[in-house]
């Protein structure tokens, strides 16, 4: 490229530049600013090829229109509009084109051209990690017990099974009958669940805000083991008594209902606790894993049309008055049924705690233990079992019911 050719080149990005500028001038200083470096660019033009003096002739002519244009009070818009107009002239008094063919090689700047980069947008928040959906704990009532309880429930309650009662038609001169009544004391005792994790010294001060996650994390754990305990805790060594090592077990007869499905035997299984037993338990919650509530919501007839019995609400929720809770700690093909008025949570009246505290060579070792803890248990007096049904096998329990 020859130096005429690289100047005109120059002139051109230049005037084009200008152009712009010109356009978002606001102030009568920076258009005269912008005017003198383009009467500049026009006077050092004229030493370029023979070829472009008559262009640049028309350039300077429409200049002087647009000095002219500048000076009246709508400056800004005659200045745009004059270089509306003409852009096309401005421009073509640098194309060399017609006379001279060259191309400008440029080196391109990538994304890329900053080795290592760090630099990125960065999610500060730290989301919860995912667990099972808690439900048991919010069904029943939960008594705080304050201290010197001796880590244990005591309760008097009927002993059914010697408990008799007599009352029946008398006679004029006869004996009247007997009735007979006994109690027993029982008791059990409170159980403790727990969870510790250690940390240094550096970890609590240079990442405080994952150290402040730890504390959430413990309570979450002991929520799981306490709602696992309180679903099927054994009562035996460690283990509090559960749901379902409590409630007696459903036991299905032959009814005869046509097709059965989950919603007939949540209707069956409430039978079963209150004929008879009507005067103290009334069945207000079924709890079950959320496959098998799909299986009862999505039950379809013959004609592929959704099956919703005229004693269910609108979104299956409440079946017969029984509230459906969806429990995912419960195994596929079992649920359990009851009166959740008559089973209670007793629990320390300090609750779930969390302390610190340092353990062997941790002192030295500038190193510290995170401990959560709660002490609790689960009653359901013997009288009042019978409140509460579990059903092991819904399916053999379904075919059960129809049979006639």
């Amino acid at each position: 490229m020859t130096e005429v050719e690289k100047a005109a080149q120059a002139h051109k990005e230049r005037l084009e530049t200008l152009e712009t500028q010109i356009k978002g001038a606001t102030t009568p200083e920076q258009v005269d600013v912008m005017k003198n470096e383009l009467v500049g660019l026009i006077e050092a033009n004229k030493s370029l090829t023979e070829g472009q003096n008559e262009t640049l002739a028309d350039l300077q002519e429409q200049f002087n229109v647009l000095k002219d244009r500048a000076n009246t009070p709508a400056k800004k818009a005659s200045l745009d509009a004059i270089l509306k107009e003409n852009a096309d002239a401005i421009k073509s008094s640098f194309e060399q084109k017609k006379d001279h063919n060259f191309t400008v090689n440029k080196a391109l700047t990538l994304s890329t051209a900053v080795t290592n980069n760090t630099d990125s947008y960065r999610d500060d928040m730290l989301s919860p990690l995912a667990s099972r959906k808690l439900a048991i704990y919010d069904l029943f009532k939960k008594v705080r017990i304050g201290k010197n309880n001796a880590g244990s429930i005591s309760y008097r309650d009927w002993d059914t099974a010697t408990t008799v009662r007599g009352a029946a038609m008398v006679a004029e001169g006869a004996a009247f009958p007997e009735s007979t009544v006994k109690w027993e004391q029982f008791s059990i005792n409170i159980k403790k669940i727990g969870d510790s994790i250690p940390y240094t010294a550096e970890f609590a001060y240079d990442l405080a805000r994952f150290a402040d996650e730890l504390r959430g994390f413990l309570n979450t754990n002991v929520k799981l083991v306490e709602d696992t305990q309180l679903r099927s805790g054994d009562g035996t060594g460690t283990n509090i008594f559960g749901l379902v090592t409590l409630a007696p077990a459903y036991v299905p007869v032959a009814s005869g209902i046509s097709d059965a499905s989950r919603y007939d035997l949540i209707v069956k299984v409430a039978e079963d606790i209150t004929k008879g037993l009507g005067n103290k338990f009334r069945a207000d919650y079924a709890l079950m894993n959320l496959t098998e509530i799909n299986k009862m919501r999505l039950k379809k007839d013959a004609n592929e049309n959704y099956i919703m019995p005229p004693f269910v609400d609108r979104n299956g929720n409440v079946v017969a008055g029984i509230t459906v809770i969806e429990d995912n700690g419960f195994a596929n093909n079992t649920m359990i049924i009851g009166d959740s008025r008559y089973g209670t949570i007793y629990e320390d009246e300090e609750g779930y705690t969390v302390t610190t505290g340092m353990v062997n060579n941790q002192f030295l070792e500038d190193e510290e233990t995170l401990k959560a803890r709660k002490r609790m248990c689960f009653l359901i007096k013997e009288s009042e079992k019978v409140g509460h049904r579990k059903v092991t096998d819904i399916a053999a329990a379904l075919a059960t019911l129809a049979t006639a």
